[in-house]
């Protein structure tokens, strides 16, 4: 199923485009091997004009190899996390629910925190993978005069658990996510070792400088 049709994006458009806030898009492949080839950001092109969206969910499934082999893919970058966001600044819930195409890197943290800029009442995202932010992506944000104020995203989950992520230091993500989301709560449960730490991290550094923030109003 891809959205960049030009029949269905005139119907979405037309029908939808003042009252649609809630998008969910679930392909289940029966076939072995199913990968959506090039850039994730055309294939849902047209949805970008629904201007009041406040949930997105993109669910391929399988995710995992099964037995037979059976995996589904997808090439979703940081870009077009941030293009998501921009599109849609309503947004309260964004899930890529995935697998990365191989070859893909995972998502980097600062992908989380642009889109997180983008739409002041984001609570609950799903990536992929994560990557922590490289030195260079740190000073980029600090002479950008980044980050922004503090946010009040709650949830943030990996489709990987960790395992596919790139996480050097624990503490260097979790300080990251602390010092933007000062409420968020990072879903580890059966994840990697370092992901685990990342969240073991944050909660200590939360309970040390409590903060609480709310979304912002209209």
């Amino acid at each position: 199923f891809a959205l960049s049709n030009g029949q269905k994006a005139q119907a979405l458009n037309a029908q939808f485009a003042s009252t649609l806030h809630i998008l969910d898009l679930r392909i289940q492949s029966s076939m072995e091997t199913t990968v959506f080839a090039g850039p994730f950001l055309p294939y849902i092109a047209p949805a970008l004009q629904i201007r009041g969206l406040t949930s997105f969910r993109f669910a391929l499934h399988p995710i995992l190899v099964s037995r037979m082999g059976q995996v589904v893919t997808a090439s979703v970058s940081g870009t077009d996390v941030v293009a998501l966001a921009r599109a849609w600044p309503r947004l309260e819930q964004l899930h890529l629910e995935c697998a990365l195409t191989r070859g893909c890197a995972p998502l980097s943290a600062m992908a989380l925190a642009r889109a997180a800029a983008a739409c002041p009442r984001l609570a609950r995202v799903m990536f992929p993978s994560v990557r922590a932010p490289s030195m260079f992506e740190l000073a980029e944000m600090a002479r950008a005069g980044e980050p922004p104020p503090a946010h009040a995203l709650v949830a943030f989950e990996l489709v990987d658990a960790g395992y596919r992520s790139a996480i050097e230091d624990p503490a260097v993500l979790a300080r990251f996510f602390h010092g933007l989301f000062p409420n968020l709560v990072l879903h580890s449960e059966g994840g990697a070792g370092k992901w685990k730490r990342t969240a073991e991290v944050l909660e200590q550094m939360k309970s040390a400088s409590p903060l609480s923030v709310q979304p912002e109003d209209d």
